[in-house]
């Protein structure tokens, strides 16, 4: 029987140890997103028979996709025992598009989850902004430029502390609007400042007069692709999306060929944002119930 435990910083090299069996373009289930989300997702791991079991016990105990060496179908077979001993979903979710043969050979067709697609687009499209489809979006960058004077900073461990201050002025501007997802947010962001040891990030800040306009943070997911993790602004500095948008990937993904920004969760406006930077692909997600 499997046996998960709680994900903290002390076991967190786990997934490390299994990420060459990931996949490298998959933001939702890399090890940097697993422990930022952890508290609010519950999130428990073990190994056994040559895979990595991951679970997210605040939703019924749902399963990742296996990953590891080795029989496929006791894998899937341990993860259900376990779901079944602890009264959980028989569920797995974050399969992979080159996955699918696995599941249909065991009789198993998995659903696509399209909320959770994870939006890729070229750097260069992302840097330069050509052509006509990004004209509005230049068109904000100049209109932030001409009213304010800014500065960029790469965040480090003489400026960190000051992303606090930013979190709680950000989210106390979208009280009214929150979901649970994004409420819990704030601690992850938490998360990320406690992790920054474990996390081989980048991240940034957008100043006006002194004053945080706008913050970013993401990392090298692959050699050939930079991951957005987040990306805050304040609303009275109109334009400081785009700008931050544009400045962070200008500045620190310069050897990369891909950013990945993550899914939309089906939100229509987070959605629309994202299908306005016309992306290249989307890294799809799948989800299957263990059926007996």
């Amino acid at each position: 029987m499997l046996k998960p435990k709680i994900l903290t910083k002390e076991n967190c090299s786990l997934l490390d140890r299994y990420k060459p069996f990931m996949n490298p373009h998959k933001a939702i289930s890399s090890p940097t997103m697993l422990c930022l989300w952890k508290d609010y997702l519950g999130i428990e791991l073990c190994e056994k028979d040559g895979f990595l079991y991951i679970f997210e016990r605040e939703h019924g105990n749902i399963a990742y996709t296996p990953v590891g060496n080795g029989d496929f179908a006791i894998a899937l077979k341990n993860i259900k025992e376990y779901q079944q001993s602890v009264n959980g979903k028989t569920m797995v979710v974050g399969i992979n598009e080159d996955e699918l043969p696995l599941f249909r050979k065991l009789g198993i067709e998995p659903v696509e989850n399209d909320e959770r697609h994870e939006y890729v687009y070229l750097r260069e499209n992302l840097a330069l902004l050509p052509g006509k489809k990004y004209h509005k979006k230049r068109n904000h960058i100049n209109k932030f430029t001409n009213q304010y004077n800014y500065t960029y900073e790469r965040v480090d461990e003489k400026n960190i502390h000051e992303i606090n201050d930013f979190i709680d002025k950000w989210f106390y501007e979208k009280k009214d609007e929150l979901t649970a997802e994004l409420s819990h947010e704030k601690n992850v962001l938490i998360n990320f400042i406690t992790f920054i040891d474990h996390i081989n990030y980048k991240a940034c800040l957008l100043k006006v007069n002194g004053e945080i306009a706008a913050f970013s943070a993401g990392e090298k997911l692959a050699d050939d692709m930079g991951v957005i993790y987040f990306e805050k602004a304040i609303d009275q500095y109109k334009g400081a999306y785009p700008v931050i948008n544009q400045q962070f990937i200008v500045n620190e993904f310069k050897d990369v060929k891909y950013i990945n920004r993550q899914e939309d969760l089906g939100i229509e406006g987070l959605r629309k944002a994202k299908k306005s930077y016309y992306p290249e692909f989307m890294v799809k997600n799948y989800y299957a119930q263990l059926i007996d």
